[in-house]
């Protein structure tokens, strides 16, 4: 069962940039040298609007939408390409990201975080049915900060991808704190733990998307809360699943 929680106030000041910079640290961490077309439509990339998402989702109001940045104003080494949205329900803020790189196994959000000084204080798979998992993390920063985490991937074909239930890798404790633009270009050691899940590094796809709810917070959420933010999740993986598969039939 999740537990969590009590009430939640508004995120600080430039949580949008969270997941821009938060959620894809992956080229350092993987050591990963990306080759080919540059993030955006001419890789094959999903274009998205801001009305591909309804204005109000189960309670959730639409706040505000960043598209996908043109390629010429992506990080040097940039290969993943994010659109989000900004939904707010009560006193809850959530980002919401529909997330396209070039993963081809199951990409750990939570070690991105951790790449940017975000402590995995929990994680947990949240099986909704027989086909249906999500993962749901909670953070925390040495600030004190808080934040709450859901998110799952599907495979070109629009599958779901089981999500994996333990050994996640766990972030080295850095002695002296580095800059943001120090982490971006240096490598992050991960060790991945003796019990690691075997499924991490079994299966291999054609391409994987991923999809996430990242909901800041300065005190523990209540269970209510966090159902929230699960339902606004399941509904916008529904969104980002039909037009991804829309987009693939047009092309054929």
């Amino acid at each position: 069962m999740i537990e969590q929680r009590a009430s939640a106030q508004q995120p600080h000041t430039g949580v949008w940039l969270v997941l821009v910079v938060a959620g894809f640290i992956a080229i350092q961490i993987l050591n990963h040298k990306p080759e080919g077309l540059p993030p955006g439509p001419g890789r094959g990339d999903l274009v998205l609007q801001r009305q591909d998402l309804p204005n109000e989702i189960v309670g959730w109001q639409c706040q505000g939408f960043k598209p996908g940045l043109p390629s010429e104003e992506l990080l040097d080494g940039q290969f993943w390409w994010t659109h989000s949205w900004n939904y707010r329900k009560q006193q809850l803020d959530a980002i919401v990201a529909f997330d396209q790189a070039d993963w081809k196994k199951w990409h750990e959000l939570t070690v991105c975080y951790q790449a940017i000084e975000w402590k995995l204080v929990d994680r947990e798979v949240i099986s909704i049915s027989d086909t249906v998992s999500v993962v749901l993390a909670s953070l925390e920063k040495p600030t004190r900060e808080k934040a709450t985490l859901v998110f799952s991937l599907f495979a070109q074909d629009g599958s779901l991808i089981p999500s994996p239930l333990m050994g996640m890798p766990m972030a080295k404790e850095k002695k002296t704190a580095q800059p943001f633009t120090k982490i971006l270009n240096s490598r992050i050691n991960f060790e991945l733990p003796e019990n690691a899940d075997p499924s991490l590094n079994a299966k291999t796809f054609e391409r994987i998307l991923q999809c996430q709810v990242f909901v800041p917070h300065a005190k523990p959420l209540s269970d209510g809360e966090v159902h929230d933010m699960i339902e606004l999740h399941l509904e916008t993986l529904g969104h980002f699943r039909k037009a991804w598969l829309n987009s693939q039939s047009n092309l054929r």
